[in-house]
């Protein structure tokens, strides 16, 4: 259903009921009637209309979150291109040898690019994915999921505890990213199942 038509609909209902207060108590309608059917609605149309608030709720909640999700991506694109800098490993990876600094140079490069493109993509799409979902978006978003399910699970099945235990700051940041992750793969998850279920 379009955001458009959904707006349109609930601006009825809105406009329904105002015209319906501007009754008067004594006006022969409202004795001996439902509150319904004083707003001229009967129960049915009182169902769907609730069910067009609560599907136009959770569109605007569902597009508000991939939204965020698109630029919680930008940002960690463009915080990876700092890493070297922002984590101090200049002198590290200058000992490194020519190959590995290469490929690692290239792996930070390549990982902001394609984030960029998942944020673009869900930033430019948010509205039509939240309307619904087409196959194609569906398998998009299915794979953008994984790949941060998979990226949260590796901040606790790859990193050693050395690297945060008995310090705050960095458990805060382990823990920061481990959720970060996970809350955007659970975002493209709902957007790829919860209305297609």
């Amino acid at each position: 259903m379009n955001a458009f038509v959904i707006l349109r609909e609930a601006k009825d209902l809105t406009t329904g009921v105002a015209n319906a207060k501007r009754l008067s108590r004594d006006h022969p309608l409202w004795e001996g009637s439902s509150p319904s059917s004083r707003f001229g609605m009967t129960a049915r149309q009182l169902t769907g209309t609730t069910q067009m608030n609560s599907l136009l709720l959770n569109h605007i909640s569902l597009e508000l979150a991939l939204r965020a999700a698109a630029f919680a991506q930008f940002a960690v694109a463009i915080l990876n291109l700092f890493l070297i800098r922002i984590m101090k490993w200049k002198p590290d990876i200058e000992r490194a040898p020519l190959f590995i600094r290469e490929v690692f140079r290239i792996h930070v490069v390549f990982i902001s690019i394609t984030l960029s493109i998942f944020g673009a993509l869900t930033w430019r799409f948010a509205c039509e994915i939240a309307n619904g979902a087409s196959p194609l978006a569906i398998w998009l978003l299915v794979a953008v999921g994984l790949f941060w399910l998979i990226r949260s699970a590796m901040q606790w099945l790859h990193y050693s505890a050395s690297h945060w235990h008995g310090n705050s700051l960095r458990t805060l940041i382990h823990w920061s990213l481990f959720l970060g992750y996970g809350a955007m793969a659970v975002v493209y998850f709902v957007a790829a199942f919860w209305r297609n279920a």
